[in-house]
């Protein structure tokens, strides 16, 4: 495990290339409450709502085409795409139960989903809608991730572990127990990335005030064998959700129901904030 003086140390080569590269950086945005998809322009502060919805957007990601894949919650949860150079929103799947995190399968040919309300992970088939369960009895899911070597890892059991998964079979091969008091309600463990640059996974911890190292919300690095985890970032960013990676050594987190954020990793600082109403998750615009 790096330490936070070895970032340092990187941050003093690195930090000035790393930062001002990553100010170009365009996101995508859900806006929960507001029932809105936004683009965020982390150089300027633009935020433009892009689709007004009938339900509650909770996470997104991007297929290799542009289009944005997203969860609505609720009892009757979906998944659906909006195509940006249409503006037009179709349906994918249906029947979910307070679906949130999803994320691609290799190839892009189907997605799972982390199908909250019944404690499970399931995989749609893209081309037919298909909902199939890959594991249950979890408790509850949310951020989901693969790694470099094709490693599924995921937070479950009410906001305090995260597993790595047989993508094939559903089989817990590893366990690592990152909270151990219980979190009140919704707090815990949500989003999840991994991060090609440090080659750890990272998670958004929405502290309870009692979770992290000084007792609040905190960013999770921990290693792909689920060995160890170290907090950053303790009490600074304010109900974190949403988090992706751009590789090079930033974060992009959804914060606080008000506030796109970015972290840069070498430094360990945050370095830019974009207010977007209600924002719950953010996924990076592809150049295409």
């Amino acid at each position: 495990m790096r330490t936070l003086s070895c970032r340092l140390l990187l941050g003093v080569t690195l930090s000035i290339f790393l930062v001002s590269s990553s100010w170009a950086q365009k996101l995508y945005a859900t806006g929960e409450s507001v029932k809105e998809l936004f683009s965020v322009d982390m150089t300027t502060g633009a935020v433009t709502p892009l689709a007004s919805l009938t339900g509650r957007p909770d996470s997104l990601i991007v297929d290799s085409s542009g289009r944005i894949l997203f969860t609505t919650g609720g009892s009757a949860g979906t998944v659906s795409r909006f195509d940006p150079s249409t503006g037009l929103v179709s349906l994918v799947a249906s029947g979910l139960s307070y679906p949130r995190d999803l994320i691609f399968d290799p190839g892009q040919a189907s997605i799972l989903v982390s199908n909250f309300g019944l404690g499970q992970i399931v995989r749609v088939n893209l081309g037919t809608g298909t909902v199939t369960p890959l594991i249950s009895k979890l408790g509850t899911v949310d951020g989901l991730t693969y790694d470099a070597a094709g490693h599924l890892f995921a937070v479950v059991y009410h906001h305090k572990q995260v597993i790595q998964i047989d993508p094939s079979s559903g089989a817990i091969l590893k366990t690592l127990t990152v909270i151990t008091n219980p979190p009140y309600g919704w707090y815990g463990l949500d989003g999840l990335t991994y991060d090609s640059y440090t080659g750890q996974l990272w998670v958004a911890d929405d502290g309870s005030g009692t979770d992290c190292a000084s007792g609040a919300n905190c960013l999770v690095e921990i290693p792909t064998d689920l060995s160890s985890f170290t907090f950053f970032q303790a009490g600074t960013i304010p109900s974190p959700d949403g988090i992706i990676s751009d590789g090079k050594g930033n974060l992009f987190v959804g914060a606080g129901a008000a506030v796109a954020l970015e972290y840069n990793i070498p430094s360990d600082t945050v370095v830019k904030t974009v207010k977007v109403p209600s924002i719950d998750d953010v996924a990076l615009v592809p150049v295409i």
